[in-house]
């Protein structure tokens, strides 16, 4: 009956041991919401950063940004440095919404937007589902 015990308690912390190495192998998620493009510029620049890094705590596995205000009007494929951005986000596997409310604000269609730019019809509502579901996050 004690060696039932031991081996039922032994099972039971290697499962659990198992089960929180799985989790922090996963790594942190982040989400960052932006408005301006100098803050998109850098943004790309700290994931890269968190990407390359062996020495920070925080190990990014999945990356959002939800691009709001003003700066959607950026993304209409006119201006290279957004484009080299848009480009690096999907080499970095960052997924790169942009807000339906500011869209319809600056009388943007959302057909208009880069290929790699998702859509989300309201970003403040996106990043709080994300905040919910675990993701850290920074606004800008």
């Amino acid at each position: 009956m004690k060696l039932h015990k031991t081996t039922l308690i032994a099972f039971f912390l290697f499962l659990t041991g198992t089960v929180f190495s799985q989790v922090k192998q996963q790594g942190d998620q982040l989400v960052f919401l932006v408005k301006q493009k100098e803050h998109f510029f850098q943004v790309i620049k700290t994931i890269e950063s968190f990407k390359k890094s062996n020495t920070s705590t925080i190990h990014a596995s999945h990356t959002v940004i939800i691009l709001c205000g003003e700066l959607v009007r950026e993304l209409n494929g006119q201006d290279l440095k957004i484009s080299k951005r848009l480009e690096q986000a999907g080499q970095l596997e960052t997924d790169v919404y942009a807000c339906g409310l500011s869209l319809e604000k600056f009388n943007i269609p959302k057909e208009s937007l880069p290929a790699s730019v998702l859509y989300t019809e309201n970003g403040l509502i996106k990043l709080l589902e994300l905040q919910k579901a675990g993701y850290l996050s920074v606004q800008l």
